[in-house]
């Protein structure tokens, strides 16, 4: 990972500790993810003064139907994850 990632998401891994519920849930951990990335990009762009213009640009760029899909990809990635933990963790035992 990134420096520049690493430092965004570190307020993110000091409150939701890693292979938590909140983190690896399917449907919340993606929400939470979601919020999050939101959220900072929202910071972002009103440290840099365009705030009302991204939110214009996510408005219009952002259809319901394309957040569905994403969504759905993002929580399918979740559950793999998840799976993958599990497998993982069973032959470490």
């Amino acid at each position: 990972m990134d420096p520049v990632t690493k430092i965004l998401f570190m307020p993110y891994a000091l409150i939701i500790p890693h292979r938590h519920s909140w983190s690896h849930g399917p449907l919340i951990g993606t929400a939470i993810r979601a919020a999050y990335v939101t959220f900072v990009a929202y910071e972002i762009a009103t440290i840099a003064g365009v705030a009302p213009q991204f939110v214009d640009a996510m408005i219009y760029v952002v259809s319901w139907r394309a957040c569905r899909y994403f969504f759905g990809a993002l929580a399918l990635a979740d559950v793999l994850h998840y799976i993958c933990d599990q497998i993982g963790g069973k032959k470490r035992r």
